[in-house]
């Protein structure tokens, strides 16, 4: 099974550009990762789209074409219906989701969540690979044994290959 994930795509978020947080091309190098993949689920882990969400969600579900099943774990920018998000082509949509992949029992999260024997790994979003993220009590949580951060700007701005990170 070919599972991919990603998170914080943030479409439509011009300040991350102003301020430097991400090359103008952001975009379009998430939007063309994906289409240069195929497999049986893509996951979203939250932060789809700040602002323009209808044009964000047309991009994403052209370039996710080769994907059989989307399903977004809401993050906290994500604040359309359930139903909004299906009638555009999510497959699945949550505030989290556990399933066993690879031998390995996963939660899938927007925000990281505390280490829990329950679970092998929390594959999550939020944090964006950093340090301004890692403060209060997310800090005193977060574990890298236990949890996979699949920031775009830690992750070449492309979909990470599950297997690969579990």
């Amino acid at each position: 099974m070919k599972i991919y994930a990603i998170s914080d795509t943030h479409f439509n978020h011009k300040m991350l550009v102003e301020k430097g947080y991400r090359p103008e091309d952001f975009e379009a190098r998430i939007l063309d990762s994906i289409f240069k993949l195929s497999g049986d689920i893509l996951i979203h882990c939250g932060d789809f789209a700040i602002g323009q969400d209808e044009l964000g969600i047309r991009m994403y579900m052209d370039a996710a074409k080769n994907f059989k099943k989307k399903i977004l774990v809401r993050g906290n920018h994500d604040g359309k219906s359930d139903a909004w998000y299906t009638d555009r082509g999510f497959d699945f949509v949550c505030e989290s989701f556990v399933n066993k992949y690879f031998g390995k029992r996963l939660i899938f999260t927007h925000i990281p969540v505390a280490k829990s024997d329950r679970f092998d790994l929390n594959i999550h979003g939020h944090m964006h690979g950093n340090a301004h993220r890692y403060e209060g009590e997310i800090a005193k949580l977060y574990d890298t044994s236990f949890h996979r951060d699949l920031a775009p700007e830690i992750r070449d701005y492309a979909p990470v290959n599950l297997q690969n990170i579990v």
